[in-house]
């Protein structure tokens, strides 16, 4: 009768969605066999996977994506260095996502008010603007030329009175915070001409999630780069071989870049100014001694360039050789 569904037809549709644990090369070789023997060796009349057949079946599966072709030392050197390569990237995944949760640092003219006390045509001269770099989030900064002297304890009184709580760091500076926004200002009372000048930089202080974020995405980054490491190592030809090995040669000065700045951002301690982020490390600026300072975002441009490239020979190409891979 149509519309009843043949004995044992669920228990099989059940094993084969539990192969899917399985890498698709496995699936493709082993899959029907595996099934089969599970369905011969099932009692009669069980309708559902038993609850150890279906946790071995997984295991086995992860297992499996894990593994790497037996008797290719240089398939071992390489899925390490994708894992790092994975890891880093996840990690800077993670820290641009904890960078969103910072508090948005006000507009450096009204920080800039706060800080001379005048307004805005009053200036002699007033550079207003911000730093991007290669090692923290962008700051807000400004500073000004004043056709007076320059006040710090007026400033300070100024900023209080908006809610800022002021840190004296010194005779000419402070330091106001408020909702995990912190600004430095400094200044010359008089250049002994009657005369001031006031400059300031505002950064936001590190969410609680940036660390867990970071970490988190990097150790996905890593779960996800050995089996993919894997997964390449098995259906490689050589053609695609030469662009994936030119991908990691390329990428590494980002990969160093990324892993230096997790590093910061671990050792970072309060009061030692703006906190560290990973994904900073791509943006432009000197963050080599030597080089330009595209250097670390081209290098990771590149590197992916490269590994698109060998995932797209690896694709079309002819099929690699089969080599065993049993459960």
């Amino acid at each position: 009768m149509s519309g009843i569904e043949p004995a044992g037809a669920g228990l099989e549709r059940d094993y084969r969605r539990l192969m899917w644990a399985f890498p698709g090369r496995f699936r493709a070789r082993h899959g029907d066999d595996v099934v089969t023997t599970l369905m011969e060796a099932t009692e009669p009349g069980r309708r559902r996977p038993a609850a150890a057949d279906a946790w071995h079946l997984i295991g086995s599966g992860l297992r499996q994506r894990f593994r790497l072709p037996a008797g290719r030392p240089l398939a071992v050197v390489a899925a390490m260095l994708i894992t790092l390569v994975m890891g880093a990237a996840g990690a800077a995944a993670g820290s641009w996502a904890g960078e969103r949760t910072f508090t948005p640092v006000p507009r450096a003219g009204a920080l800039l008010q706060l800080a001379d006390g005048l307004e805005r045509g009053d200036a002699a001269r007033q550079d207003i603007g911000g730093s991007a770099s290669p090692w923290t989030p962008p700051a807000v900064s400004a500073q000004q030329e004043l056709t007076t002297v320059w006040s710090p304890t007026a400033a300070a009184g100024r900023f209080t009175a908006d809610g800022w709580t002021v840190e004296p760091r010194g005779p000419e500076r402070f330091e106001a915070v408020r909702d995990g926004v912190v600004v430095s200002v400094h200044g010359v009372p008089d250049d002994g001409f009657g005369y001031g000048f006031v400059a300031l930089t505002a950064w936001a202080r590190p969410g609680a999630a940036l660390v867990p974020l970071t970490v988190a995405g990097m150790l996905l980054g890593m779960l996800g780069g050995w089996p993919a490491a894997a997964a390449f190592t098995y259906r490689a030809t050589r053609r695609a071989a030469v662009p994936a090995g030119l991908a990691l040669l390329a990428v590494s000065p980002a990969v160093v870049a990324l892993y230096g700045n997790l590093l910061r951002m671990l050792t970072w301690q309060p009061g030692y100014g703006a906190a560290y982020t990973v994904h900073s490390a791509l943006t432009p600026g000197p963050y080599y001694p030597a080089g330009p300072d595209w250097q670390v975002p081209a290098c990771a441009v590149a590197g992916v360039l490269l590994t698109l490239t060998a995932m797209a020979l690896t694709l079309t190409g002819p099929p690699a050789p089969a080599r065993s891979q049993a459960a």
